[in-house]
């Protein structure tokens, strides 16, 4: 009698997947600010252009954040001569004295042979397995230094190579996007509140309240000739 194995089942799909918190709040907004819509854009109001717009701008920053990332793990899966090559990283550091600092957290020079890179003072560096190791405090193009402001962690560590990489937090403006996009559900893109993005989505000239400043009378002392 032949033994039957059973065949494994193959992994869900990103769409498969039960989505988070996050995902759900996205689909439940999109759902509703695009209720009723034409998918043909010519056969829309500005009020459902307008909804359109803004319904498709909820995942906006998620999709934009995966951009970085990715050139994060690329560098991070390139080896030091392959980093030399790279303009967000500087390969052959030697090390060359304690400039500032204290023991915990050591201002480092580091010298490097020549290369083209864009690091500037203030980049977040990484060390080759992507670990944070600190910030550029000051490099010298023609001396070919580096000034590195080294976390504690790593301050017995010195890299043959380092990258810059930083990714902004975008957080804040998807959840006024949230904000907005609710408003817009609950009152339309005629009222509520958020006025000058509903000014934006409706591709309407900004309107600027007047105000009146009070005229101020300076009086000039009248000067007197010399001599």
């Amino acid at each position: 009698m032949a033994l039957r194995v059973p065949r494994p089942a193959p992994a869900p799909t990103a769409e498969q997947r039960e989505p988070n918190d996050r995902a759900h709040l996205v689909q439940e907004k999109f759902a509703a600010l695009t209720l009723g819509i034409p998918s043909d854009r010519v056969e829309r109001t500005d009020d459902e252009n307008a909804r359109w717009l803004l319904a498709h701008l909820l995942e906006w920053h998620r999709r934009e954040a995966k951009a970085p990332w990715w050139e994060f793990f690329r560098l991070r899966d390139l080896s030091e001569e392959e980093l030399l090559d790279e303009r967000a990283a500087i390969s052959g550091l030697g090390d060359v004295v304690r400039v500032g600092g204290h023991a915990a957290k050591p201002d480092r020079s580091y010298a490097y042979p020549p290369q083209e890179t864009d690091l500037a003072d203030g980049d977040l560096l990484h060390l080759p397995d992507g670990a944070d190791f600190g910030t550029v405090n000051e490099i010298d193009p023609i001396g070919r230094t580096i000034d590195i402001k080294k976390r504690g962690a790593h301050a017995d560590v010195h890299p043959r190579a380092v990258f810059a990489h930083s990714v902004v937090n975008t957080q804040v403006l998807a959840d006024s996007l949230f904000r907005l996009a609710e408003d817009v559900i609950q009152h339309g893109t005629g009222g509520g509140a958020h006025k000058a993005a509903r000014e934006l989505l409706l591709r309407r000239r900004p309107h600027l309240r007047t105000v009146y400043f009070a005229q101020a009378t300076v009086r000039v002392r009248p000067t007197l000739p010399l001599g």
